[in-house]
């Protein structure tokens, strides 16, 4: 046996090479495990960085010869060369049969979609709720598959959001257009014609459901243009003659009976209905009145125009005083956020 002594007269006990070997398979053991976790760590976490600032912006997917990919992330380009209206005409003209097709297809599955999610008695909240469970799944499977591609989806500044945010100004002002231009009351005839459509319109709406209504009015876009321009010949005539007929069978009457009978008809028709469709009824007699009637009503409005001035500046004024008191309590009670140079002072 060797000798076990140490220089100093103490005996050393000897190792057993069975501890030394269980040592060894214990680090390497922990240091498996220790990479185990590491990697159910980095599951789906984003990339390494790279010297590239956002190298999912600068990916070069050859898409053309553009210099900049087209990718979600991609700003916005600017379109103020397209001509949204004549697009429009041509889609429902179908000049690219192939384009108005898709569109023709592609709104009637999101308004039958959209309707299955109305009647499928599941409330708003919850609707909404799924949706946004929908898109996170989508956004964890993207990060589990491909960080990069995740990085890629983001909405903040990305083509999607600057697109939308451009469509929705651009349609806030063709509504505030068409409101200035159709609904200003400008010409009473137009105006007329307009309110009794609306009117019209609306009691349609209770007979078919509103979904079914967009429907017929969506199929119609695409048809109607279409068997009109084919058939223009034929149709311009007949309905010129038949509106002629009309215009001079209601012209030989006299206006005092014409708006007699008109006055009639419609306060019986919103009368039988409700008693908004009695006040849309009065709405269209008036505007009907001002039509027929114009020199009259032109009489009327200089009577009441200085009876309306002063009571118009009066509920400004008034306005005004209940504005302030109701700012003046609001800061006394602190019911908004106070700023932070009165809160310091």
């Amino acid at each position: 046996m060797a000798d076990t002594t140490s220089p100093n007269g103490a005996t050393d006990m000897p190792v057993p090479k069975q501890t030394v070997s269980d040592e060894s398979t214990g680090s390497v053991l922990s240091s498996g495990a220790s990479e185990t976790v590491e990697s159910v760590k980095g599951f789906g976490s984003p990339a390494a960085p790279s010297p590239i600032v956002n190298p999912s912006k600068h990916l070069d997917f050859g898409v053309g010869s553009k210099s900049e990919p087209v990718t979600p992330s991609t700003p916005f380009r600017k379109e103020d060369s397209v001509d949204y209206n004549q697009f429009v005409m041509d889609t429902l003209l179908w000049s690219n049969k192939v384009r108005s097709a898709f569109y023709l297809l592609s709104g009637i599955i999101f308004i039958l979609t959209v309707d299955y999610m109305l009647s499928s008695g599941s409330p708003l909240l919850t609707v909404i709720c799924q949706l946004t469970l929908g898109q996170m799944a989508l956004n964890f499977l993207r990060q589990a598959i491909s960080p990069q591609l995740q990085q890629k989806a983001t909405w903040l500044d990305s083509a999607w959001t600057h697109a939308a945010i451009k469509r929705l100004e651009s349609s806030v002002k063709t509504l505030a257009a068409l409101h200035d231009k159709h609904l200003s009351a400008g010409s009473p005839h137009k105006h007329l014609i307009i309110a009794c459509s609306l009117w019209l319109l609306s009691m349609c709406a209770r007979l078919i459901t509103a979904s079914n209504l967009v429907l017929v009015l969506y199929i119609g876009a695409f048809i109607t243009p279409v068997v009109y321009t084919a058939n223009r010949k034929s149709i311009d005539p007949a309905v010129k003659d038949g509106f002629k007929q009309v215009q001079e069978r209601v012209a030989s009457l006299d206006r005092r009976v014409k708006a007699a009978v008109f006055t009639i008809l419609i306060l019986l028709l919103g009368y039988r209905m409700s008693y908004v469709d009695l006040a849309i009824a009065a709405f269209v007699v008036c505007v009907y009145a001002r039509s027929q009637l114009p020199e009259e009503a032109d009489e009327i409005s200089k009577k009441l125009g200085p009876v309306v001035t002063p009571l118009g500046k009066t509920a400004a004024q008034i306005g005004g005083h209940i504005g302030r008191a109701v700012e003046g309590a609001m800061d006394k009670f602190e019911l908004t956020p106070t700023p932070m140079k009165k809160k310091n002072a």
